[in-house]
């Protein structure tokens, strides 16, 4: 089994490292598209080193491919089963998609309350419950009575703001 996982991680490795290398090379030409790498790239002013980014990279997509959907089904199945107004706001919603044109476009044309739904289910269970690093700059920052220094990698847990009630 530890073969296997050896194996997997480094096969998972060798391709992070060839996208990462195709998108660095089209941030420097200034044509790619924007992204978690781009916007890491575009946040530091160092150099990140390719260990950092193929490590922040495999969080994500540990995070996000094998975690992320499933969990965030499941949340949202807990969710309506206990509190069945919302559920009935959705089923009601989905009946009324059901009675649509099937060629329109379901972005565009979708239940308002449902896309509201599927959105903020999304933004409750966030894939990464830790924001990208980011980088104080220019100055030292002083936060909850807490020395932070100029030039300091940070992370925002996001999970905590997204259900802060104050928010």
């Amino acid at each position: 089994m530890l073969k296997e996982g050896a194996a997997v991680a480094a096969y998972r490795n060798k391709v992070l490292e060839q996208l990462l290398a195709e998108t660095r090379a089209k941030f420097d030409e200034g044509t790619a598209a924007q992204c978690a790498a781009t916007l890491m790239l575009q946040d530091h002013k160092a150099e990140l080193t390719d260990a950092a980014m193929t490590s922040v990279s495999n969080s994500m997509v540990s995070s996000g491919l094998e975690a992320h959907l499933p969990n965030t089904l499941l949340w949202s199945l807990g969710l309506l089963a206990s509190r069945p107004d919302i559920q009935a706001r959705c089923y009601e919603a989905v009946c009324r998609r059901a009675t649509l044109d099937p060629t329109l476009d379901p972005e565009k044309d979708s239940d308002d309350y449902m896309m509201a739904f599927v959105k903020e289910i999304g933004r409750y269970y966030a894939t990464l419950r830790l924001s990208l690093p980011r980088e104080t700059i220019g100055r030292d920052v002083v936060w909850k009575d807490h020395l932070i220094p100029a030039g300091t990698m940070v992370y925002t847990n996001v999970h905590a703001l997204n259900r802060d009630t104050r928010r």
